[in-house]
């Protein structure tokens, strides 16, 4: 969606050990919020 979309546009600006904590956070936060 739009918002993942977003979220890949902005990692471009991290090294990768930030976008691995990025998506990790990313992921657990899509579990506890299911419905989004």
């Amino acid at each position: 969606g739009r918002a993942m979309r977003a979220r890949n546009e902005v990692t471009e600006f991290l090294t990768f050990d930030e976008r691995e904590e990025a998506k990790s956070r990313a992921l657990k936060w899509d579990r506890e919020h299911p419905l989004h």
